[in-house]
C-alpha cells in the first residue's frame, strides 16, 4: 500500500517505532525537564517531516465537490491591480503566489456554532512584503462582531477556500519551517512546485538558517555573561 500511494515505507516504519519508543520512555521517567530535552532531539532528528493540515473552519472530510464549492487543491493569492480586487483562485500546482508566511484571522461572533465563519483574514505572502486582507466593506463591517485574532506563522498553502459575505470554508496545509515544507513535497506526491516557488523556498530556508545562527550566538553570549557574573 505505501508504494501504491507514493509514500516512503521506511519513513513510515521509522516514525512508528520512534513514537512507540518515546511512549515507553515517558512511562519509565518522571523527570519532565530531562525528558523534554532528550525527546526534543529525537523529534528534530528522527521524526521525518513536520507537515500539517489546519482546519480553520469546519470542513467535511470528503472528496472535491465543485457544486458545493469544496475544492481540495492549491489556491493562489494575488494583489489586485488598478480597479480589480484581490484574488484567491484555485491552481493546479504550487506557484510563488500560493506560498504564505503568516495568516491572521478572526471568527464572527454569532453565538455558539458548529460552523464558525471567518469575518477577517489577513494573508502575508512568503518572500515579499505583500499583504492581502479579506473582510467586509466598511459600511457592512459595523454589522458584525469579531472575536480575538488568531495566528499561524511558517510556510502554508490554502487548500480549501469558499466565501459569501464571510469566509465559510478555509483549510491550509504547511509547516513551521520552510525546510520541512520543502521536504514534504519531496517525500509525498502532493502538487508540483513551479521554479519561482522553489526559488522562494530556497531563500526562505537561507533566512531561517541565518536567524538560527544569530539566535545561537545570542544564546552563547548570554550564557557566557551569566558565567562571568557567577565568577
Amino acid at each position: 500500500m505505501p508504494s501504491l500511494l507514493g509514500f516512503n515505507e521506511k519513513a513510515i516504519v521509522k516514525n512508528f517505532l520512534i513514537h512507540e519508543a518515546m511512549r515507553e520512555f515517558d512511562a519509565l521517567h518522571d523527570d519532565d525537564t530531562s525528558n523534554d530535552s532528550i525527546l526534543g532531539n529525537v523529534f528534530d532528528e528522527g521524526m521525518g517531516v513536520q507537515f500539517v493540515d489546519y482546519f480553520l473552519t469546519n470542513v467535511p472530510e470528503q472528496g472535491s465537490c465543485t457544486a458545493d464549492g469544496i475544492i481540495f487543491q492549491p489556491f493562489g493569492v494575488s494583489k489586485g491591480q488598478g480597479n480589480s480586487g484581490d484574488q484567491i483562485d484555485p491552481s493546479c500546482y504550487i506557484t510563488k503566489n500560493c506560498l504564505i508566511k503568516k495568516l491572521t484571522w478572526q471568527y464572527t461572533l454569532y453565538g455558539n456554532s458548529t460552523k464558525p465563519r471567518i469575518g477577517y483574514l489577513k494573508i502575508e505572502m512568503l518572500g515579499e512584503d505583500e499583504t492581502i486582507e479579506v473582510k467586509r466593506p466598511a459600511d457592512e463591517a459595523e454589522l458584525i462582531s469579531l472575536g480575538e485574532p488568531n495566528e499561524l506563522e511558517g510556510v502554508f498553502v490554502i487548500t480549501t477556500f469558499q466565501m459569501s459575505d464571510d469566509i465559510l470554508r478555509l483549510r491550509v496545509c504547511g509547516s513551521k519551517k520552510a525546510v520541512d515544507f520543502e521536504k514534504a513535497f519531496e517525500y509525498y506526491t502532493l502538487w508540483p512546485l513551479s521554479s519561482r516557488a522553489k526559488k522562494t523556498l530556497r531563500e526562505a530556508k537561507k533566512n531561517e538558517k541565518a536567524q538560527e545562527r544569530m539566535a545561537n550566538r545570542a544564546s552563547r553570549r548570554s550564557k557566557a555573561a551569566q558565567a562571568d557574573q557567577q565568577v
